[in-house]
């Protein structure tokens, strides 16, 4: 995997570190490639990019690209506890 370094406003920092520190994340890094995996995905299903520049190396992300988005869908259960999990990074 490479390393990328950017800069964020500290507002979006504290957040993403709020995140963290709540559990839903393991690290800035995985909020950051998450999100961006995600950007990438929803851009591709709605035809707004010709191409996806690669080559990524996390296999979920290789078979969400080839699942149409209505499969990409989380089921009950994992709303359930994102949901949650985000009631309770709310109440901190």
């Amino acid at each position: 995997m490479e390393s990328l370094q950017i800069r964020l406003p500290k507002k979006l920092i504290e957040k993403v570190d709020q995140l963290v520190s709540s559990g839903l994340f393991r690290s800035r890094s995985e909020i950051l490639c998450e999100a961006l995996q995600s950007y990438i995905i929803q851009c591709n299903c709605n035809g707004c990019t010709p191409f996806i520049v690669g080559p990524f190396t996390d296999p979920n992300f290789e078979v969400a690209l080839q699942k149409p988005i209505e499969n990409l869908i989380p089921s009950k259960k994992e709303i359930e506890e994102i949901r949650r999990k985000f009631k309770a990074f709310l109440a901190k």
